[in-house]
């Protein structure tokens, strides 16, 4: 008999396979019509469904009720790629390839959805997988873009397409980010430090618009999506500080230096813009931050009216983006001289926009029924993600904002077949994940008379 301790060894084993297939497997390698990252996966599945029977047989374990509506909808999508896969085997020709790479891989997300939305315990370790296994694939990208050695077919299709590549290495930002704002270790907080840096730098150098707006989204997010504590805020402003100069400051290390082995264009007038926007950010933040007593623990001391103001100023970056999309080139045409600054910023972003080619777009054709089972399966997920919302779990509250990454990605650009099952693991645990609330108490702070009293969880949140 297996016991339920190897049934959670061998759990923790396929979802460390799993996620080294998704992320460090990118050689460009097609096996009958079918990716060889995406092959593997499909290899893994099976067997999963071996040990499950097994398992299943000896009593150890039991099938997932059906008690979703996005069950049904995933039945449905095994269901209908099932039926376009033997319709191409009986069609087959000998002249032209037959390619089963979104069919095999729409198979797998399906499946694989049933195991994540009843996944018990995510660890905290998992998270220092997968930033791992991105650290590895972004020296390959250093690797190519500054020594210009050839190691590119390590990363398959992603070297050369911005917009997959960008997705990939959104994950390590988003991680590292996340592990230094809520790390309390010292070292290990360097170490995520560190690891923020490099990644931002290989987002930099991939060079794609859309991924700066995401990521500088992402800063603005962490203190509304997560409890506002003092120490949350001031170290996501440490790193988003870092973010900003780092990029502002790229238009010199790629204009008066000879560090990069590729063309990269990064605008000198822009950049001392964004030193501006930095120099007025940091002291509307630091005119609020200066009114915090001393000696009071950030751990306990909950920013809900700064809160507020990043609320607000998420919203306006939300508008701002959306009214630059719209615009498409009348940007182009602006012979005002405000307008014209902020069509220096504008104009990149829609060219951008223009050249990538949106996931929801990409599966319609593929197949229309695809897309919108897909598109189905995308709203119920984000509604009952919505639901499993709380401050007091900070794990769902990185799944939701990786999530919301996600979604808007998919608006853009279509993800590589590996980073799209991470995302699609987040995305379904955001929704399903049972995190038990964290019961703090926090310290609130009347900033008129200087004093702190006790604030109990129940006064904590919106």
């Amino acid at each position: 008999m297996i016991g339920k301790m190897s049934i959670e060894k061998i759990s923790k084993i396929f979802l460390l396979v799993l996620l080294g297939i998704s992320l460090l497997v990118h050689v460009d390698v097609d096996i009958g019509g079918v990716e060889l990252s995406v092959f593997l996966l499909l290899l893994l599945c099976v067997i999963g469904a071996v040990f499950q029977i097994v398992f299943i047989y000896q009593n150890e374990s039991q099938l997932r009720s059906i008690k979703y509506f996005a069950d049904y909808v995933a039945l449905a999508i095994i269901g209908w790629e099932l039926l376009v896969v033997l319709g191409k085997l009986l069609t087959i020709s000998t002249e032209e390839k037959t390619d089963y790479n979104f069919n095999i891989l729409m198979i797998v997300l399906a499946t694989l959805y049933f195991w994540f939305s009843s996944f018990k315990l995510f660890e905290k370790w998992y998270l220092d997988v997968i930033l791992y296994a991105n650290l590895i694939i972004i020296c390959i990208f250093l690797l190519c873009y500054v020594c210009s050695m050839n190691f590119s077919w390590l990363a398959g299709g992603m070297i050369g397409n911005s917009g997959r590549a960008a997705s990939y290495l959104l994950i390590p930002c988003i991680v590292s980010t996340y592990q230094y704002c809520m790390g309390r270790d010292k070292f290990r907080s360097g170490f995520y430090f560190a690891s923020a840096l490099v990644s931002f730098f290989a987002l930099f150098i991939n060079h794609n618009i859309v991924s700066f707006w995401l990521m500088g989204a992402v800063f603005i997010g962490i203190p509304v999506l997560f409890r506002p504590t003092a120490e949350l805020v001031k170290r996501d402003m440490q790193l988003f500080f870092c973010y900003i100069f780092f990029l502002s400051n790229m238009s010199l290390i790629a204009n008066y230096t000879s560090l990069f082995q590729v063309p990269l264009s990064f605008d000198l007038e822009h950049s001392v813009y964004l030193e501006l926007l930095l120099a007025i950010g940091g002291a509307f933040f630091f005119t609020y931050w200066d009114k915090i007593p001393e000696g009071i623990d950030l751990n306990k001391l909950v920013l809900r009216k700064m809160r507020r103001q990043f609320h607000f100023l998420l919203k306006l970056i939300g508008v701002l983006f959306a009214g630059i999309i719209l615009g498409g080139d009348r940007w182009r045409e602006s012979g005002e001289k405000i307008a014209s600054f902020i069509a220096g910023f504008a104009f990149p972003l829609v060219e951008e926009v223009r050249r990538g080619k949106s996931g929801f777009v990409f599966s319609m054709e593929e197949s229309v029924i695809s897309g919108l089972l897909i598109f189905v399966m995308a709203v119920l997920l984000l509604i009952r993600m919505q639901k499993n919302y709380s401050f007091g779990k900070p794990q769902t509250g990185l799944f939701i904002l990786v999530s919301y990454v996600f979604l808007l990605q998919l608006l853009f650009w279509t993800p590589d077949a590996g980073t799209l099952l991470v995302y699609f693991m987040i995305f379904v645990m955001a929704a399903f994940y049972k995190e038990e609330r964290e019961k703090v108490t926090s310290v609130k702070i009347n900033f008129y008379s200087k004093e702190s009293v006790k604030d109990e969880e129940k006064n904590v949140g919106f």
